[in-house]
This record gives C-alpha cells, sequence and structure tokens, in this order.
C-alpha cells in the first residue's frame, strides 16, 4: 500500500495512533442567545430542516445550526454557483456545527455522531461569498468529501471548500479528504480571512497547485493544530502561499504530501508567513519547502525529515529558521537562508509508515526548542514537558506516554477487531493511575471499562490491555474509542481512534474535466 493508501486507511478508517488529535472534539455548548436563533437539520421530519442549505436561506443574523449525524447530499445551484452549501453574506453570522444525535441538541460529539457533507463528485461541497460583506461563517465538526471543481466551475477552485470575496470564516475539527480541483483540492481561500483549527486536511488532489490548502492573496490566516497529510499537486501537493502575508502556522503536520514542486509547501510573494512548531517529513517531490518571488519566511523550531532538497530558497527570496532539525534529507536546505540553532539526529517518528508522526523517548528533538509563546502541541498537551520545548508539532509527555491502537486498521460491519491500551512511564519512580476506556457502542460489548490505581513502573516496562470486540453488524459511519488516563500527580492524557466502516466516492485525478 502507498503513502496515500495508507493515509485513506488511517483518515478513512481514521486508525490514529499513539495520541494523535481525535477527529473531532467533543465540547459542552454554552446556552445559546434565544435571540440568535436556533435550527435543527435532520434527514427526518422532526427538524427545522432536512437539508443543511434549506436552513442556512433561513438563517438570521447570530443563528446556530445543528446538524444531525448523517450523509448529506445534493449538489444544488446557488447564485450561479453550484454547491452542496452556499452561503451568502448577507451581513449576518452564522455557525453550522455537525455532530448531534436526532432530537439532543444539547450537545455536539462528531465522532460519535458523524456528519459527512459529499457532493459525491458532482461539484463543490462548501462556498462561502462574503461580496455583500459583514458576514462571518464558523463550520465545526463535520467531514467535508466528495467534493469537485473543473474549469469550467469558477476556475477550477477548490474541490471541497472555496471562501471569496473577502469571507470571514473558521473551519474547526473538520476531515477534509477525498476532494478533487484544479487548484486546491481540499480548500481554497481566495482574498479572505478564514482560520483553519484542529482540522485534518488528507488525501485530496490538484491538478495544478495546492492539493491540500491553498491561500490565495489572503492575508493574516492561521492554520493550528492541523493535519496536512496525502495530498497531491504540481506545485505544493500540501499547501501553496501566494501574495499572502502574516500567516501564522502554529503545531501542524505536513507529511507524504507529494508535488513535482515542494511536496509539503509552496510559497510565492509571501510577506513573513510564520511557522512554529511544525513537522515537515517525507514528502515526495524536487523539496519539501520551496520559497520563491520575493518572499520573507519564517520557521521556529522545525523537522524537516525525509526530503531530496529540505528546504530551496529561491535568491531573491529569504527564509530564517531558528531551531531546527534535520533527519534524513539528500540536502537539508539551499539557497539565501539564515539559520540559527540547528542540529542533526533522528526526530523517531512512532510509526509513520501508519501516519503516527509523534516522537518517541529517543527523539532528537526533545527539549531542543526556543520559547515561541505556545504551550500546548498538537494533542492539546503541555509546552514544555521536561528540560525545554521540543522540537516539532508534537511534545514527549516525559512522564507517562499514553498508546492507543487497533488491529485491524480498516474493518468492515461484523468484523472482530482487537482495541490495545499501553502505558510507559519515564518517571524514576511508579505512578499510580486511574484508566478509563470509554467503547463505541458501534462495538459489542460497548460501555465504560476502568481501570483504577494501576501502578506503572518506571523504565522501558509498559502496562498493556487488549480488548477484543466485534463491530455489529449495522455499523455505518465512523466509530471512536476513547481512553483518558489521570495520574496521582493530576497529569490528564487523552487518546482518541477512530475507524469508520462506511463507503464514501472518492473522484478519480484521470477523470475528464469539462
Amino acid at each position: 500500500m502507498g503513502r496515500k493508501g495508507v493515509w485513506m486507511a488511517v483518515f478513512w478508517g481514521l486508525a490514529l495512533a499513539v495520541g494523535v488529535l481525535a477527529l473531532c472534539q467533543r465540547w459542552q455548548e454554552v446556552v445559546e442567545a434565544a435571540a440568535n436563533g436556533v435550527l435543527t437539520v435532520c434527514p427526518g421530519v422532526v427538524c427545522d430542516h432536512t437539508t443543511i442549505q434549506a436552513a442556512v436561506d433561513a438563517a438570521q443574523d447570530g443563528a446556530v445550526i445543528k446538524v444531525a449525524e448523517g450523509v448529506y447530499t445534493g449538489v444544488q445551484p446557488h447564485n450561479d454557483i453550484d454547491a452542496l452549501i452556499y452561503i451568502g453574506g448577507k451581513d449576518r453570522k452564522i455557525t453550522i456545527r455537525g455532530g448531534y444525535a436526532v432530537g439532543e441538541w444539547d450537545v455536539s460529539d462528531p465522532d460519535a455522531h458523524p456528519t459527512i457533507l459529499d457532493a459525491e463528485g458532482q461539484r463543490r461541497v462548501l462556498v462561502v461569498n462574503n461580496e455583500e460583506g459583514g458576514g462571518e461563517v464558523i463550520v465545526e465538526g463535520v467531514s467535508i468529501v466528495g467534493g469537485y471543481a473543473s474549469e469550467t466551475i469558477a476556475g477550477g477552485w477548490g474541490g471541497g471548500a472555496y471562501f471569496y470575496n473577502n469571507a470571514k470564516a473558521t473551519l474547526r475539527h473538520s476531515v477534509i479528504s477525498g476532494n478533487v480541483a484544479i487548484h486546491g483540492g481540499g480548500v481554497f481561500i481566495h482574498g479572505s480571512k478564514v482560520d483553519v483549527v484542529g482540522c485534518h486536511i488528507v488525501a485530496n488532489t490538484a491538478i495544478t497547485y495546492g492539493g491540500g490548502l491553498v491561500l490565495f492573496i489572503s492575508d493574516d490566516t492561521q492554520v493550528v493544530s492541523s493535519t496536512i497529510a496525502a495530498n497531491e499537486a504540481q506545485l505544493g501537493g500540501g499547501v501553496y502561499l501566494y501574495r499572502s502575508n502574516r500567516t501564522t502556522m502554529i503545531n501542524n503536520f505536513y507529511v507524504d504530501n507529494s508535488g513535482d514542486d515542494a511536496g509539503a509547501i509552496y510559497v510565492a510573494e509571501c510577506d513573513r508567513p510564520r511557522l512554529i512548531h511544525t513537522t515537515i517529513a517525507r514528502n515526495l517531490g524536487d523539496s519539501g519547502v520551496k520559497v520563491v518571488s520575493d518572499s520573507e519566511w519564517e520557521m521556529v523550531n522545525t523537522i524537516i525529515a525525509g526530503h531530496t532538497v529540505g528546504l530551496d530558497v529561491a535568491n531573491d527570496s529569504h527564509a530564517s529558521l531558528e531551531a531546527t532539525l534535520w533527519h534524513d534529507n539528500g540536502t537539508d536546505w539551499q539557497g539565501n537562508v539564515s539559520r540559527r540553532s540547528d542540529y542533526d539526529g533522528d526526530p523517531a517518528f512512532v510509526d509513520p509508515d501508519a501516519g503516527d508522526y509523534h516522537i518517541k523517548e529517543a527523539s532528537a528533538a526533545q527539549d531542543r526548542g526556543v520559547a515561541a509563546g505556545v504551550f500546548v502541541d498538537f494533542d492539546g498537551d503541555e509546552r514544555p514537558r521536561g528540560g525545554g520545548y521540543d522540537i516539532g508539532a508534537d511534545e514527549f509527555p516525559n512522564t507517562l506516554a499514553v498508546s492507543l491502537s487497533a488491529t485491524p486498521v480498516w474493518v468492515r460491519p461484523g468484523d472482530r477487531l482487537t482495541y490495545v491500551i499501553q502505558l510507559s512511564n519515564f518517571e524514576t519512580t511508579t505512578l499510580a493511575a486511574d484508566i478509563t476506556n470509554t467503547l463505541p457502542a458501534q462495538v459489542q460489548p460497548t460501555g465504560v471499562l476502568a481501570w483504577p490505581s494501576q501502578p506503572i513502573s518506571p523504565g522501558k516496562e509498559t502496562w498493556e490491555q487488549q480488548i477484543p470486540v466485534t463491530v455489529s453488524a449495522a455499523c455505518q459511519g465512523i466509530f471512536v474509542n476513547e481512553v483518558e488516563v489521570a495520574t496521582e500527580g493530576g497529569d490528564r492524557f487523552k487518546r482518541a481512534l477512530s475507524l469508520g466502516c462506511f463507503s464514501i466516492y472518492l473522484p478519480l485525478v484521470t477523470r475528464a474535466y469539462q
């Protein structure tokens, strides 16, 4: 299985090993102001609307649209743009939030109740247009799949999600996967201010540039605690930045992307985009990161590993690096680069072949970073731990390593499945830990398993528990197993592993664009 196949298994099976950020966070909602209005959407007749678009059209300023679990399809024309969901400006703020059980609207849990927006390879999934001004959109807790944008669809920009005309938006705790476009397979942000937080942008394809994400003339955007993996394009397999200034990217993984010209990130005509605590690894192409066309580029606490050329900077541009760990590159860097605190050494990723780029105890990234104003890592774990800040998106826990895995990683209804919980203690004394495992409703047995006050010995010894289950014959969609560990010293760890037993439409790159 190739790298893209692995990531499809990982993220459409969503089998995330050793503490990768859960698909979506569960959050308890605050009380919604009655004046804002709450609209509910579900496939049946018990909700306000049966389609998200109908709810958007009816929403007033400040409305929250709560979307029940299920697969939502049905591309429709909106203002000459075909999309599953079209949101115009109209000087209003709207929140679209997935992850609800039908009739249970108090708590959103996208892991337990997945909300899948599937354009079925027909047109885009989500379009946000703020030409009327004043609008602001939040989309959270959804999966955006099956989007498609050809040359005849507004220039082929943005297969999964397209933000333009000064759109102001946040895309949060969502999966964007299996989308195809001429430019920007997953997400295209055009002349807009859109923040991407806690998202998995995985296995999208662009024919030209930006397989996963494009920032095009879009200043001050933030990309935080997200994974951009196994995307493909000619320029910038993972990300393409053009004339997008002061972009801030924190705690992100750019891994296993493919691009003829820059596998991970391509930067052109940009003034000081800044990457902080970043892992850039094993991207295919002539380089991992390429900076051209009078760009100024900054990177702090970065792992760059496994490339033909790690960083390639044109003579008319400049890159400033501080605290960089180089490993297994044919050439680490070339061009106009300023460097402070370089290191060579193995980052010791947990299991990169399975998509897990967390670091292990032996990692050369430990304690070699600098203070950069970032106090949590990709998983939300505290920084720093131990003797200093770790380089890269992950901070090694230094007290307890918590792993949740499953065999097999791809399942079908009725299959047997074994979950494995492992704890390793890196302190010098025995730790007592309360361990709780919440099994999903889609397996048997289900419910909550608890192991209170477990002594975890120091050193290499590992506490392990295997939990065999059977996947329900009626299983459909994503189901999540969660492990929580609390030590007597007050440290808390949470790991979530998501698997899926549903089929999605993946448009082919070789299809005719017309």
